[in-house]
């Protein structure tokens, strides 16, 4: 009856100690921010636009958009993922009039472009 009852005291033991080793991991986890190239940025910062592609240059890296509430220019990293569906694209695959969706983080007064989803 003793070996049972000491085998759960050190199994609720043991749990209690795992728990606040993984909440305090959580508390300090990407929760709060996101690396990006090297950096980490907050997760607040990180921003969604919808529209359609009204520019694409090639040379600087550009893409421009535009919705309801205006045009935006985004700068395209070699972080920056285009994808269709699961399929990866590259920005010259992108054309004018696409429909598509750019999460980006607005730095030092540039957008960049972290993920561009083209609609189906």
């Amino acid at each position: 009856m003793y070996r049972v009852l000491a085998f759960f005291a050190s199994g609720l033991v043991s749990f209690l100690l795992v728990g606040t080793v993984v909440a305090q991991q959580i508390a300090s986890s990407s929760l709060e921010t996101q690396p990006v190239a090297g950096e980490r940025v907050k997760a607040a910062a990180v921003r969604h636009m919808s529209g359609t592609v009204k520019g694409i240059d090639l040379v600087a890296q550009t893409l421009s958009v535009k919705n309801r509430k205006g045009e935006q220019n985004f700068v395209i990293t070699p972080e920056t993922q285009v994808k269709k569906g699961r399929a990866k694209l590259k920005l010259a695959d992108l054309k004018s009039d696409s429909k598509v969706t750019v999460t980006y983080w607005d730095r030092e007064g540039t957008k960049q472009a972290s993920v561009v989803k083209v609609k189906k």
